[in-house]
């Protein structure tokens, strides 16, 4: 008797990317063809609230490393999955952003039926614009502060290890949505 969990089909799309390169803006795409988008950030922001926590960057940052050294290295991915599931089984397809980890990414190809992660891809320079032209009183940061945050990503996330694991590029340079558009729906297999 197989102990294996069968794969729950649906459509899976995730993206992974540098701070600053769209996701949110290629998850809202589509959005707007049913599927339903989830990410870490939610994650964490349902468990600062869950413990009375205001949604500082702080507040995150250390209910993040809360739930990592309480749970493990894959408990926001495994969090994450548990929703996707719930998700699956109603009929909706999801796109998740922000995958930040090879183990999460693993997860999901090793249990949802049709998943694909996509590198979305924006020169270094043009990203930093971004975050520092989207600035509002909650998120002001200074562009070493930026560089930083992307010295996190690639040498202590590692999130090299998992760009090359993506099975599709987007580029999200092009300041016309269709292209943009036209790139996002080709990756997630929606025919217009």
């Amino acid at each position: 008797m197989s102990t294996e969990k069968k794969k729950i089909r649906g459509k899976v799309r995730g993206f992974v990317a540098m701070p600053g390169a769209g996701k949110n803006y290629l998850a809202d795409i589509l959005k707007e063809h049913n599927y339903v988008s989830i990410g870490g950030g939610d994650i964490i922001r349902e468990e600062c609230r869950k413990r009375g926590l205001a949604l500082t960057s702080k507040n995150q940052t250390d209910v993040s490393l809360d739930i990592y050294a309480k749970e493990g290295p894959d408990a926001i991915g495994k969090r994450i999955a548990s929703k996707v599931e719930k998700y699956l089984e109603e009929g909706k397809d999801v796109v998740i952003e922000g995958i930040r980890k090879v183990e999460d990414n693993h997860h999901y190809a090793k249990n949802f039926d049709d998943y694909k992660l996509a590198y979305v891809f924006v020169p270094t320079k043009v990203r930093h614009k971004r975050l520092l032209e989207r600035q509002d009183n909650d998120r002001k940061v200074t562009i070493d502060e930026i560089l930083e945050r992307d010295r996190e990503e690639i040498v202590h996330k590692r999130i090299g290890d998992l760009i090359v694991h993506a099975d599709h590029v987007i580029n999200n340079t092009s300041t016309d949505h269709k292209e943009i558009e036209k790139q996002v729906l080709e990756f997630a297999e929606i025919t217009n």
